[in-house]
């Protein structure tokens, strides 16, 4: 180690994550306070609830995003177990990881949707956004 002290401003933090603590000492986890989780305790839930936080367009109001959130909550278990007993994998996937691949796929529906008050191609402006829209959108209620 070089001993070299990093600089950080208070707006910064830093979080290592190892994979394990076997070159640890007892004063190097003392001094940092670690903690371990196993990620899939934390279960997709928390993932969804940060990408409907921060990942989604902020054009899409609140009563957008309770019904985006209506529809991960009603859908994703059902999906996830039907996928476990029905379908076989190639390569072994965590239900975390599929689900964060279905954010991401619903992301790329919304690119239409996060250019609100923009112009479309026909040079109109794109019209506002509610929860009809975007259950419009995706075909909800048809």
């Amino acid at each position: 180690m070089s001993g070299e002290i990093i600089q950080m401003s208070a707006q910064m933090n830093l979080i290592f994550e190892p994979e394990d603590l076997e070159q640890a000492s007892p004063a190097t986890v003392s001094r940092c306070g670690m903690i371990y989780m196993d990620p899939n305790q934390l279960g997709w839930r928390v993932f969804k609830d940060s990408y409907i936080q921060y990942e989604l367009p902020a054009s899409i109001p609140k009563d957008a995003r309770e019904l985006i959130n209506d529809l991960f909550e009603w859908m994703v278990d059902p999906c996830l177990e039907f996928l476990r007993f029905n379908c076989k994998f190639q390569l072994s996937t965590s239900p975390i990881h599929l689900t964060f691949s279905l954010m991401r796929l619903y992301s790329s529906l919304m690119d239409e949707i996060a250019g609100v008050g923009t112009l479309g191609p026909d040079g109109k402006p794109l019209p506002e956004i509610n929860a009809n829209t975007v259950g419009r959108k995706l075909k909800i209620g048809k």
